[in-house]
């Protein structure tokens, strides 16, 4: 049974660039392009990716002398449920600089609205996967975050516009939830130091815990001139009781009355001054100096204590920010997976691209590993046309490129891949296809 897809059957290219006439019959066949540097691999390349992708037609397509070119592409395969054929041609001329479109049926009728046709065929078939793995790298071999960032531009046009509006909401929210929990932290950290940097003991903060009334004192204090008075007066009196004694003793006979009466006053007056000494204020003052030292170590402890209970606060509040942004990573990851990337494990935020977690880079994964995520990005961006380029395969050693072309035969993929031929055996582009040649 016929897969679904599209390839190419056959490329014929006259006078395009430094091509004067080319006929390369694909059948859907994979092959390597091969030709010493400037000896015509790209211009090969771009000749039979010109008619599906008008972005890489170049400036000056026509070959120098001539006036007119053209390339005609034979593609076919499964499309939409049944097999088709089509004729894609594009011609320039000194009318057309930009070339002229035409596509025909196998049978030389002409397909009714044109480009649409091959913009229902064709993804992104510019989409270069070592270029792509590439990007997050800088020539001198660091990390380029501009890279990483067109990475995810790129990858976003696998995924429907809804997903990607919903990817950069969150986005947005994750970072402005990460800047939030960072200004806590960095609020809990100098509380911390503070809380730590005092020198109160752990007795010291048990003994200063509760303050001291010393309100009765200063009630005394305040109320000591007029206790003072009434200690003279007392002692004034208890004179003028001994005195009237000594007088009522010499008139005893006669003033018997009264001398009991001075006796009884004078015992009232010395038990009331046996009962209350003459107060001192330095004793009270004293007292009063330790309890507003007391006083003033609770203040401290209590500040103390409230700093505590804010870091507390705050380091909840932090904890709560961090639990939202495990949400918002659980919410994306259940985005992917109702839209999946084309490699499982596979994500993005507006930063960079990850596999499993970790950045897309060979710092973190194998190169095999690397090229085969490439290639299924590759395809995915090409589901229809199931063709590849690989325009830099010269840096790709045998092995590599074994696996490339397993992973290309595995899915159904044509793959055409540009080699320079540094030992100089072919002067001019040569076409091997992979089905009969070793790689």
């Amino acid at each position: 049974m016929q897969e679904e897809g599209i390839k190419i059957l056959k490329a014929e290219i006259t006078n395009f660039k430094n091509i004067s006439h080319k006929t390369v019959v694909f059948e859907g066949r994979s092959a390597i392009i091969i030709a010493p540097n400037a000896g015509g691999k790209s211009s090969l390349i771009q000749a039979i990716q010109s008619p599906i992708n008008s972005k890489i037609i170049p400036l000056q397509p026509v070959k120098e002398g001539e006036e007119r070119g053209s390339v005609e592409l034979l593609v076919g395969g499964k499309f939409k449920g049944e097999s088709v054929k089509y004729n894609i041609g594009l011609y320039f001329s000194p009318e057309h600089q930009k070339g002229r479109i035409t596509i025909t049926n196998e049978d030389g009728g002409k397909v009714p609205g044109g480009k649409s046709v091959i913009n229902d065929i064709v993804g992104n078939i510019s989409f270069n996967m070592m270029e792509f793995l590439r990007l997050a790298r800088t020539d001198a071999g660091g990390v380029s975050d501009a890279g990483r960032k067109k990475q995810v531009e790129i990858l976003k046009a696998l995924l429907p516009d809804e997903v990607v509006d919903k990817m950069a909401e969150l986005d947005v929210e994750r970072k402005k939830v990460y800047n939030e929990r960072s200004t806590v932290n960095a609020e809990v950290k100098v509380m911390k130091t503070n809380l730590e940097g005092h020198e109160y003991t752990l007795e010291d903060i048990e003994n200063y815990s509760t303050k001291k009334d010393g309100e009765a004192i200063r009630t005394q204090i305040n109320g000591l001139s007029t206790y003072i008075e009434k200690h003279s007066k007392a002692t004034s009196a208890q004179a003028r009781f001994m005195e009237t004694i000594s007088f009522k003793e010499e008139q005893i006979a006669c003033l018997q009355k009264e001398l009991d009466v001075a006796r009884h006053n004078l015992n009232t007056t010395n038990e009331w001054l046996q009962k209350n000494e003459k107060p001192s204020i330095g004793y009270l003052s004293a007292q009063l100096k330790d309890i507003d030292d007391h006083n003033a170590i609770c203040d401290e402890i209590a500040k103390l204590e409230k700093s505590r209970s804010d870091m507390d606060t705050k380091s909840a509040e932090s904890d709560k920010k961090t639990e939202r942004m495990k949400e918002i990573d659980k919410e994306k990851a259940e985005v992917f997976a109702s839209s999946p990337l084309p490699v499982p494990g596979l994500a993005f935020d507006e930063n960079m691209v990850t596999y499993k977690g970790l950045p897309l880079d060979e710092d973190q994964h194998s190169t095999a590993m690397l090229i085969g995520i490439g290639i299924r990005i590759g395809m995915a961006m090409n589901p229809n046309l199931k063709l590849l380029v690989i325009k830099d395969g010269s840096l790709l050693d045998r092995q590599t490129l074994r696996f490339i072309m397993k992973i290309c035969e595995e899915q159904g993929y044509q793959v055409l891949i540009e080699k320079v031929d540094f030992e100089g055996e072919n002067e001019e582009v040569t076409v091997e296809f992979t089905e009969s040649e070793e790689i």
